[in-house]
């Protein structure tokens, strides 16, 4: 990935996050693909669509393309959110009249506008995506820009209006956040930010930090139905392959320390299934270090159970998106290679582990999709691409 971030910028660490990766100038914005019982789930290129529920027939359809004036190259994690109104809501980190990215939101049908263009003094580089406030606003994160030149926590309403809720400063509150942040039960927001820094913030911008973590972490925290969150960090822990770690008020917990055989470098964050175990991927690791799809319990107990196959292509390989809970039980995820033209695939699997590839990428998207999709109310999920 390219570093991005302001070398004269100094903080105490040696080494600065990944930002996202420009694969190319004009990206396809959403695919959809829908089931003859009327469930889908949809990708946005920016955006993406897959079926939630078994069907026999299924169809994609590309709903929008960022060509750089509306927006450009999505990268992971680039979460989206629904709104109130049922449109779409996300980011993209270039793009728009400054190049520093975008707020848009997309009709499900596929009508997208932009609501803000990022400037570099209210922030730019938005990595991470949006997540819907209690009070039916959006909020987010910009990796970069912002009164200190160490990203920004923002509010944005569904016509466009940003308020930035703080400012990151490089010291205990870290900076360049690119994890996209979690609305909990209590409320408030949570969120980590660079070289390892997990925080809680108010809809009003109260910024409090909990504690440190074990590195940078680019998936959004899950919290579990214990009330506890959960995340995972792409390096460090004991065999510097990444972890899964636990936040119980303000206490750390690593639960895991990726090793190679089951799985190293996961990326995208994890997902609580109805059996109340979490799941996710890792991008390298397993049997032929093509990445995994693995179930821990929230007590730290890992079982891999799909090794992807980087020899026997047929099938795709390496998943930098997490996983989403669909609304038949199965999860749904994508790869970014592999599959029959190479580009990656959709696919759906059973929280026992049986893998179904449901939609193969083409080569004129040049790639599969990197980031965790997301559940929408009508059964259809989305996600950037």
């Amino acid at each position: 990935m390219r570093n991005l971030v302001d070398q004269t910028k100094t903080m105490t660490t040696a080494a600065t996050p990944r930002t996202y990766n420009p694969r190319q100038a004009n990206r396809k914005t959403e695919f959809s693909c829908r089931e003859s019982v009327g469930k889908h789930l949809g990708l946005l290129l920016g955006v993406f669509m897959v079926c939630t529920v078994a069907a026999s027939a299924q169809s994609y359809q590309s709903l929008v393309n960022f060509v750089g004036s509306n927006g450009c190259c999505p990268q992971y994690p680039a979460m989206m959110a629904q709104g109130r109104d049922g449109n779409l809501y996300g980011t993209t980190p270039t793009g728009g009249s400054n190049d520093v990215g975008i707020v848009f939101k997309v009709t499900p049908s596929g009508n997208q506008s932009i609501l803000y263009q990022f400037d570099t003094t209210h922030g730019s580089t938005p990595n991470g995506g949006l997540v819907l406030g209690v009070d039916g606003n959006l909020y987010g994160t910009t990796q970069l820009g912002g009164a200190n030149g160490y990203g920004n926590i923002f509010k944005i309403t569904p016509t466009g209006v940003l308020t930035v809720l703080y400012s990151f400063t490089g010291n205990a509150d870290g900076g360049y956040p690119v994890a996209p942040l979690t609305l909990a039960a209590n409320g408030l927001f949570y969120g980590t930010s660079y070289p390892g820094v997990a925080f809680s913030m108010s809809a009003a911008g109260k910024f409090t930090v909990i504690n440190k973590i074990p590195t940078t972490t680019y998936g959004a925290l899950l919290q579990a139905y214990d009330g506890n969150f959960y995340g995972v960090t792409e390096f460090g822990g004991t065999y510097s392959a990444g972890t899964v770690y636990k936040i119980a008020g303000t206490k750390v917990t690593t639960l895991y320390n990726f090793d190679g055989p089951h799985g190293s470098y996961p990326v995208g964050g994890l997902v609580q299934g109805a059996d109340g175990n979490l799941y996710g991927t890792t991008t390298a690791g397993g049997i032929t270090n093509a990445g995994v799809i693995y179930r821990i319990t929230t007590a730290g107990a890992l079982t891999v159970l799909v090794n992807f196959d980087n020899v026997h292509t047929l099938g795709g390989y390496q998943a930098f998106a997490g996983l989403v809970a669909g609304s038949d039980g199965n999860l749904y995820g994508a790869t970014i290679w592999g599959g029959p033209s190479g580009a990656g695939e959709i696919f759906r699997m059973t929280t026992g582990g049986a893998y179904t590839p449901l939609y193969n990428f083409t080569t004129d998207l040049t790639d599969g999709a990197y980031s965790t999709p997301m559940l929408h109310t009508s059964g259809t999920i989305f996600g950037p691409q």
